[in-house]
């Protein structure tokens, strides 16, 4: 957090994988 743009983006991918049973 902080300068990060994608962070956000990929926080919530991940979460949206974790939910898929994807593996990050």
């Amino acid at each position: 957090r902080g300068g990060n743009k994608y962070h956000g983006r990929i926080a919530s991918l991940a979460d949206a994988a974790r939910e898929g049973g994807l593996e990050f």
